[in-house]
């Protein structure tokens, strides 16, 4: 039987129904969207660690970061450390992004204060001494690592501090050829992140039905790589979903997808990990990082706007061939409420279960999902990688 549509007029009273007017005020879950210190998603979001930016952009100029709705300054002091920072200068308030590197850290332009890149006050100008209590002022900063290429930033409780995991299908064997590529907001968007939340965009891996339709049967095939072809539906689209020991795995017929919490996924096919980085509780930056077998791989790992690159597209070309970038960035992050999930939402519905557990999970005082302290940890690997579905 099929279904029955309500009636747009109400015929007794011939007044339309269902219309927008007296539509509640769109609302969000704050537990699992907002990102900022304190909140509960926050928390537990600083619990990990976070890809800040490339390492060749920590450099000896000051670079503005906004992450997990805090405003920071990364940079490279004269002996190759990188350095990440607040904003704003802890003796009265100017900004650091107009500060100079020295061989020791970073210097205030209003007076003069130099700190080093774990903040501590190595310099007073005009104060006797060079600053006799300069020790009281610590310039707000935070620890970072370098790997695969990225600077990552750890902004949790100094003493829940996990490692930093390394990943196999990143490792490069001794005598391999392959080098490790690196790609900023791959394919659509530019250096500023993309203007919708981060966990939306983090659930569209787990949404196995948007591919054939927004991809291929309303936009035409998008992937214009590895010969990608649209799924046969003749028998329908099945997915499965299942929690992993690092996130969430759904099983389809193209392969095996995995959300590595907090950020990360992985796709078959491909050695790389695509990673979505909470810039706030309303943008987020996308990096991806792959080991190919030649310089420029990444870049052919794109959408395709019927032939066209999305930088080289009008408003106009991309409203008649939209991708993720066009159907997602307006959808505001407060609409949870007015969503009408069905069945081919099962996997974000699993998603945001097990994010609300972790989230309890910390603020109860305990390690989420893939925390490990132990220095000796193998590389770790991905379900991707490893197994495929029986869909």
């Amino acid at each position: 039987m099929g279904v029955v549509n309500q009636p747009s007029v109400d015929t007794r009273t011939g007044v339309d129904t269902g219309t927008g007017y007296g539509l509640p005020k769109p609302v969000f879950d704050s537990k699992l969207i907002s990102v900022g210190p304190g909140t509960p998603m926050g928390e537990t979001l600083r619990r990990y660690w976070h890809p800040i930016a490339l390492s060749t952009q920590a450099c000896d100029v000051p670079r503005k970061v906004r992450l997990l709705s805090e405003d920071l300054i990364l940079f490279r002091d004269g002996q190759g450390r990188p350095g990440l920072v607040a904003e704003t200068c802890c003796h009265r308030g100017a900004s650091l992004f107009y500060g100079r590197i020295e061989d020791d850290g970073i210097r205030c332009c209003y007076h003069g204060w130099k700190f080093d890149a774990q903040g501590h006050c190595v310099e007073q100008p005009f104060e006797p001494n060079g600053g006799a209590h300069r020790d009281a002022a610590r310039q707000p900063w935070y620890p970072v690592q370098e790997r695969y290429g990225l600077v990552w930033a750890y902004m949790g409780p100094p003493a829940k501090k996990p490692i930093l995991p390394r990943w196999q299908s990143l490792e490069i064997p001794e005598g391999s050829t392959d080098i490790l590529e690196v790609s900023l907001n791959p394919g659509w968007a530019d250096d500023n992140g993309m203007a919708f939340h981060w966990l939306h965009c983090y659930e569209n891996a787990m949404d196995p039905f948007h591919v054939p339709w927004l991809h291929f049967m309303h936009s035409g095939p998008q992937f214009i790589f590895d010969g990608l072809e649209a799924p046969d539906l003749s028998q329908g689209l099945k997915a499965e979903y299942a929690e992993s020991k690092l996130g969430v795995i759904q099983y389809n017929v193209t392969g095996t997808v995995e959300c590595i919490f907090p950020t990360i996924t992985s796709v078959p096919g491909f050695n790389d990990l695509m990673i979505h980085v909470p810039v706030d509780d309303t943008h987020c930056r996308m990096l991806q990082i792959a080991r190919v077998t030649k310089p420029g791989t990444m870049a052919e790992r794109r959408i395709s706007h019927n032939g066209k690159h999305w930088r080289d597209c009008t408003p106009e070309e991309l409203q008649k061939c939209p991708g993720d970038m066009e159907a997602m960035k307006d959808i505001p992050a407060a609409a949870h409420s007015w969503e009408h999930l069905a069945t081919t939402d099962r996997g974000v519905v699993l998603m945001r279960r097990i994010w609300s557990r972790e989230v309890d999970k910390v603020l109860r005082g305990e390690d989420p999902l893939g925390i490990s302290y132990d220095p000796d940890e193998p590389p770790r690997e991905t379900a991707a990688g490893i197994r495929r579905p029986q869909v």
